[in-house]
């Protein structure tokens, strides 16, 4: 059905007096086609929420960054704004885990790019109604698991011993 959604806005394109390939023309079911029809600048939109939201400038001061998406698949890591935080979370340092409704095997891509995690955030299969029904709730809870996590290793390292004893035990077991 996508391909041919995309071919009819190709031959629609010059028509519009826009080119068939217009960068973001696809997107919203042919909404960006329009725009630029009507003379509009179309900004990739991951850029502009970075911006928008001063992104990196609160990147600058986290120790973990959690993004999430409906679905994480290989539409995921083809510009929308959870490929951008990760990238964003890469460049800065910052460990990403990326959390998602439905997770599919093209969601590894994502690992590439710099996320530490790509995480389902459902306790189960279910249908999409029951899902969307348990999304704030499962989302919460999954967050907070990663969260929960990301203190453990962090009090765990700020209390391992600088040095360890490689020495087999001498009397009595000790170290």
């Amino acid at each position: 059905m996508v391909a041919l959604l995309d071919d009819g806005l190709r031959r629609l394109a010059p028509l519009l007096g826009i080119a068939p390939d217009a960068t973001g023309g696809g997107a919203a079911g042919g909404l960006g086609a329009a725009l630029l029809s009507l003379g509009a600048e179309l900004l990739p939109g991951a850029d502009l929420i970075r911006r928008l939201t001063r992104f990196d400038r609160l990147l600058a001061t986290a120790d973990l960054c959690l993004t999430a998406e409906g679905k994480v698949d290989a539409s995921t890591d083809a510009g929308k704004t959870v490929r951008a935080v990760v990238d964003a979370c890469t460049e800065a340092g910052v460990p990403c885990v990326v959390l998602g409704g439905t997770i599919t095997p093209d969601a590894d891509r994502l690992y590439g790019r710099g996320a530490i995690a790509v995480l389902p955030i459902g306790t189960g299969p279910r249908d999409l109604d029951t899902a969307l029904l348990h999304a704030s709730d499962d989302l919460t809870r999954t967050a907070h698991a990663v969260c929960r996590l990301a203190t453990a290793n962090a009090h765990t390292r700020n209390h391992l011993p600088q040095t360890v004893n490689t020495e087999p035990p001498g009397p009595r077991g000790a170290w």
